[in-house]
């Protein structure tokens, strides 16, 4: 099939993937445009909103790029689950801490939320420039 297309499949996967987070990003910007109008705050919105998103997808290409090639599609839908459950826990336990240390969560919550952006886009470029398909060579290598 890659023979037959323009682009390789890493650079379809990855236009494929640039669609997907850029139709979230204009979701989430809507999103957070309507919350502000309401006067609610920014680091509660990366808190409840973009947080969430952001390490849910992070983990979830992590997997994909890590487990994808050598496990069947049940354990690759679970992981998105998995990794959301785990990430609500997560922003529980840094709500606590930072709360409990006396941190300013409008600040902090933020600079959270790039990082967590930041790991998000790493997967994302890790998982489209490897090589994570059967090349010639490496089917040649299998026979």
């Amino acid at each position: 099939m890659e023979a037959a297309c323009r682009y390789n499949l890493a650079q379809i996967f990855f236009f494929r993937l640039c669609i997907l987070f850029g139709g979230d990003f204009l979701v989430l910007a809507g999103a957070l445009i309507a919350y502000r109008m309401v006067d609610g705050l920014l680091w509660q919105f990366c808190l409840y909103a973009l947080l969430p998103f952001c390490l849910t997808s992070a983990i979830s290409l992590y997997a994909l790029r890590r487990i994808g090639n050598h496990c069947n599609s049940v354990v690759i839908t679970a992981a998105p689950l998995l990794a959301g459950i785990s990430v609500a826990q997560m922003i529980l336990l840094i709500n606590n801490i930072l709360s409990y240390m006396g941190i300013s969560l409008s600040r902090s919550i933020p600079v959270i939320t790039i990082l967590a952006f930041v790991l998000l886009l790493y997967n994302a470029v890790r998982l489209c420039t490897g090589v994570h398909y059967l090349t010639e060579k490496n089917l040649f290598l299998q026979k």
